[in-house]
């Protein structure tokens, strides 16, 4: 199950939080561990500032392919520590990957990295993109 939500980068408060999400999506959350949100960047070019940043309910299953075919992109791009800036194989789970970096930075409570995952304020470490001007900005780099 995959669910888009537009919000506006709104400090730390967790999506579990933001009144963006009917208490069906919070209810949902909060039925299985393995269930979070992924804070994806980008979009198209003519959109608005508060699209830049869309919440998207996934499980950590939930593959970057299944992501992508809800953002309506073929590529899904991860950063991490604002480092260079990978494309994502279909077959990788970001929710997963979100769960796998919080625990390496010593998170070992499942709700607690629940709830972090879903910071939009992690993005500063850990960051996903979709997007055309994402792909223009990437080759530029290799030219």
């Amino acid at each position: 199950m995959l669910v888009q939500r537009n919000v506006k980068r709104n400090g730390s408060r967790s999506c579990l939080n933001r009144s963006r999400f009917g208490s069906r999506e919070r209810d949902w959350l909060k039925e299985d561990i393995g269930r979070g949100c992924v804070c994806v960047y980008g979009g198209d070019s003519a959109a608005t500032a508060s699209s830049d940043l869309r919440l998207v309910l996934c499980t950590v299953d939930t593959l970057a392919s299944e992501i992508c075919d809800g953002e309506g992109r073929k590529n899904l791009f991860l950063q991490l520590h604002g480092d260079l800036v990978r494309r994502l194989e279909p077959t990788e789970k970001p929710l997963q990957i979100v769960y796998d970096y919080l625990a390496g930075l010593g998170f070992d409570d499942p709700v607690r990295m629940q709830e972090e995952a879903a910071n939009s304020d992690l993005s500063c470490m850990i960051r996903f993109y979709s997007g055309k001007k994402l792909s223009v900005c990437i080759l530029s780099l290799f030219l």
